[in-house]
């Protein structure tokens, strides 16, 4: 899915180290955005907005044009109070602990994401086992 989606329109926002997250990405054969926001780089945690901040902005978009994608309650709540739209993914929690997102899927596998030729405007499309937004 990353793969299809050009560079300078995703990062990573994690609790993790910066180093620690380009490891795991590598490991797991992801080429890893040029900017990210780890966890050793902000001052607060999730559920804390200021990770979702500074990766709008390392974008240059406004939060409420970013969709976030979280597995996590306490990242779920980062990027709604943040202003963004969020995807949650039920992959090391319950759907009914993630109830705070906008959507709710079950697996990562299921985005298929296309993109305007044009535009360049990212459409993604997912079986939500959950829908709070229209």
């Amino acid at each position: 899915m990353l793969a299809s989606i050009p560079s300078y329109r995703w990062t990573v926002v994690t609790s993790a180290s910066e180093s620690m997250m380009r490891s795991r990405l590598a490991v797991a054969g992801i080429t890893a955005p040029q900017h990210a926001v780890g966890g050793d780089t902000v001052r607060f945690g999730k559920p804390n907005t200021e990770g979702y901040l500074r990766g709008a902005a390392i974008l240059t978009r406004q939060p409420q044009d970013c969709l976030v994608i979280e597995d996590a309650p306490a990242g779920i709540r980062a990027g709604k109070a943040a202003g963004c739209s969020v995807l949650a993914v039920a992959s090391s929690h319950r759907p009914e602990e993630l109830q705070e997102a906008d959507w709710i899927i079950a697996s990562i596998d299921q985005i298929h994401i296309d993109i305007h030729p044009e535009t360049a405007t990212l459409n993604l499309n997912f079986p939500a086992l959950l829908s709070h937004k229209p």
